[in-house]
């Protein structure tokens, strides 16, 4: 009986300029294969594995080390099915509007505690990130209790460093589940940690060098399913993103420099849906010079505001990744 070979649905193979990225979204792993032999495999599915070495005779040995490493790394697999199997689904239902709030903390005034307590599940967020510059954990502990009961499932805090802080802030973590990500800039260096805790990171410049931080290598990708699927359709880093400043004062993110409204005269939704306001949230990688290019486009939470010229959007700075180099700047 004829073999043939699949790949499996959960590894999505991403083209760049020189090699593809295999995307195991199931394993969270992540792989690379030159794009000659990735166009060989994909052309030789339906045909069958003999089929391939046979018309490949030349090159066999070659890509019969690929295909092991293929298979071993269960990126394919061999079946006696030439049918194709089902696709996996593409569709993300996302009734509301936001997902990511980024809000300051330093002035905790009566028209921003009740928009954590009584209007943040209107808004559909599912990630807050809290940012504080002062020494005190007293707003912290306002807000954490504001949204104790709110379906926002994820909560990272962000505050200037300070000795005394660190511990109390350790302990609330502890006691409040959601609490999963302390972030801690002005230290000293950007590894104090005498734990293995990765939720807790250091970082030796200011709150604008943190907020603004570029992509700087693997570990800064976001690699799992619904990125993924987000990337397709969406800006990964803007999309569904707002952040507000002390005074209430709604923007789409850190790095934009138009505020669209406050919070202490509108409804979110009001300032969410202006006109602008979403410029950049369907605009995908796949519509950036360069990011069109790279195997990581479906993966990254790149913070860099596109320009556009004419009928083309680039970036007017250098991304630190090269796809048509595969290789990263060093600094």
């Amino acid at each position: 009986m004829k073999k043939y070979y699949r790949f499996y649905e959960c590894c999505k193979l991403v083209r760049g300029a020189n090699r593809t990225a295999v995307y195991d979204l199931q394993r969270l792993n992540l792989y690379f294969i030159p794009n000659s032999v990735i166009e060989v495999f994909k052309d030789y599915e339906n045909k069958g594995i003999d089929t391939l070495f046979s018309d490949y005779s030349s090159q066999k040995e070659h890509l019969e080390k690929h295909f092991d490493y293929l298979l071993s790394s269960e990126i394919i697999f061999t079946t006696d099915n030439k049918d194709v199997f089902p696709a996996m689904s593409s569709a993300i239902e996302k009734p509301l509007y936001l997902d990511f709030l980024f809000i300051e903390i330093d002035s905790l005034q009566e028209f921003k505690k009740s928009f954590l307590e009584n209007f943040i599940d209107n808004t559909g967020v599912e990630h807050i990130v809290i940012i504080n510059s002062s020494n005190s954990t007293e707003n912290l502990n306002k807000v954490l209790k504001l949204l104790n009961e709110s379906r926002v499932k994820l909560i990272t805090f962000i505050s200037l460093f300070d000795d005394n802080l660190i511990k109390e802030v350790i302990a609330l973590k502890n006691k409040h589940e959601r609490l999963k990500k302390l972030i801690f800039f002005n230290s000293p260096n950007n590894d104090i940690t005498n734990t293995e805790d990765e939720s807790v990171e250091y970082f030796k410049n200011d709150l604008n060098k943190l907020l603004t931080r570029r992509i700087s290598g693997i570990k800064s990708f976001t690699l799992n399913i619904k990125a993924y699927l987000e990337s397709l359709n969406h800006n990964l880093y803007f999309n569904r993103r707002a952040y507000i400043n002390n005074n209430g004062e709604v923007k789409p993110s850190f790095v934009h420099r138009e505020y669209y409204g406050n919070i202490k005269d509108e409804d979110i939704k009001t300032i969410v849906f202006k006109e602008g306001f979403q410029h950049l949230w369907a605009l995908t990688k796949d519509k950036i010079g360069v990011c069109k290019d790279c195997e990581f486009r479906y993966m990254c939470p790149d913070n860099r505001i596109p320009i556009k010229i004419e009928d083309r959007y680039i970036h007017n700075t250098d991304c630190n990744y090269s796809p048509y180099t595969n290789t990263w700047n060093e600094k």
